[in-house]
């Protein structure tokens, strides 16, 4: 409540502090006893426009919670189908020592050629 109150109080002030700045650059007088419903009008639209800014960065920081959630379950689940295909593979969990395992295979083509070999191997055993 107190973020709403500040915002919208401190829009409203600049909001007048803008309508007395539109009347000294054309030199009118700042206080003029007919005039002074435009101060509050700029203070009302200005202290909406603060109460509207409130609104919006409470949906955006929700919205940005939302994300954060959503990206950290979608981390978990890459995790989980990397360390499936490790698995499957004969690597290790560890994203780290996987990658260094092969691209050690990677440069030793013979390597590679004997787990893919053992894979055939296993996927045939599987089947029969």
């Amino acid at each position: 409540m107190g973020i709403i109150f500040n915002n919208v109080v401190g829009f409203s002030l600049f909001g007048l502090g803008v309508r007395l700045w539109q009347l000294g650059l054309v030199h009118r007088p700042l206080f003029k006893p007919n005039e002074l419903w435009t101060h509050a009008s700029y203070m009302v639209g200005f202290g909406a426009l603060g109460y509207g800014v409130v609104n919006l960065e409470e949906r955006v920081s929700y919205r940005l919670q939302e994300l954060r959630i959503l990206r950290r379950e979608a981390r978990a689940k890459r995790a989980e189908r990397e360390a499936a295909v490790f698995a499957r593979v004969g690597l290790p969990e560890d994203r780290k020592e996987a990658l260094a395992i092969w691209q050690k295979e990677l440069e030793n083509p013979a390597l590679l050629t004997e787990r893919a070999q053992g894979m055939l191997k296993k996927e045939k055993d599987a089947e029969a």
